[in-house]
């Protein structure tokens, strides 16, 4: 199939995405040692990212298998490489739980990585919804959303579309993939002006006001998915990004890289040296992870 135009949204493409989301995210966190603002926004850009692929892959899934395997699948991918990495956490001393936090850690409900609690969530929803109600699974997924957007913290309120516009990605898949290259360069720049917009709005004083209200997390939300939006179409549209080797690879171990920097990231402090050395460091370790993982999954799966 020939994507010169339309929505890019293959094996190759959503791994390059989340190639680009985990670096996003390591960037964004390391950064953040160096008491620069600059990239801020990045991890919860590659959050969305990763959640878009997130809802896309599992109604990939269920279209092609329907629930079969769900919570296997989940508890040897997510779950227990996450239980490896807590574990360990515990016995080197980085992470000090008594036996009831550890337990709910291992099982993604109550877990220092907030994405992965929130991860499970949506994973809850989307097995609920298609076991009973999968005609109506959309409107329950966006009903989901309206009110995680109402209860929960500000960093799982300012993800709230991510999953649901990944769903849509692969229900409405065959017609994304017939824009033409026009139409999605003209998407993508209305995109990128939408989340300048509500970037440029969070940073004026008086909106600065709102900090931690719906509101601002409202605006945040918007320009978050609008340069989502903006990245995957940009992706998409060019070839020699969705074909790069590198971005595939960290996309592919993408998950791994995310558990094993997470800890760790903190201790870089500003020095660039330390920040080298935890991107290298990580991209390794999360290589030969992903290798036992993989073997792991082909035993219990």
């Amino acid at each position: 199939m020939s994507w010169g135009g339309g929505y890019c949204l293959d094996i190759q493409s959503t791994n390059c995405i989340k190639g680009i989301a985990i670096l996003f995210i390591l960037v964004g966190h390391i950064a953040g040692t160096f008491h620069t603002v600059v990239f801020t926004p990045l991890p919860a850009l590659g959050v969305s990212l990763f959640l878009m692929c997130s809802g896309y892959g599992l109604s990939e899934s269920y279209i092609k298998k329907g629930l079969n395997k769900f919570w296997s699948k989940k508890i040897t991918r997510v779950l227990l490489p996450y239980a490896i990495v807590v574990t360990l956490l515990v016995i080197f001393r980085r992470y000090d739980i008594d036996l009831i936090h550890y337990i709910l850690e291992i099982t993604g409900l109550k877990t220092i990585y907030w994405y992965i609690a929130y991860l499970m969530k949506w994973y809850l929803v989307f097995f609920v919804s298609m076991l009973f109600f999968p005609r109506q699974s959309v409107l329950i997924f966006a009903l989901v959303g309206v009110l995680m957007f109402l209860t929960l913290e500000s960093l799982e309120i300012e993800q709230t579309p991510a999953f649901l516009i990944g769903v849509l990605a692969s229900k409405y898949k065959d017609k994304l993939a017939k824009f033409s290259r026009h139409s999605m360069l003209i998407q993508v720049a209305v995109f990128a002006f939408i989340g300048i917009f509500f970037l440029g709005l969070k940073q004026l004083p008086a909106i600065r006001e709102y900090f931690g209200s719906p509101l601002y997390s409202f605006i945040h939300m918007m320009h978050n998915m609008a340069f989502a939006l903006c990245t995957v179409g940009t992706v998409s549209i060019l070839p020699f990004i969705r074909k790069n080797e590198f971005l595939i690879f960290c996309g592919i171990i993408s998950y791994e890289i995310y558990l094993v920097h997470f800890p760790f990231y903190p201790s870089v402090g500003g020095d660039f040296m330390l920040a080298i050395s935890l991107v290298s460091i990580s991209i390794i370790t999360a290589t030969l992870f992903y290798a036992v993982n993989r073997k792991i999954s082909m035993v219990i799966i």
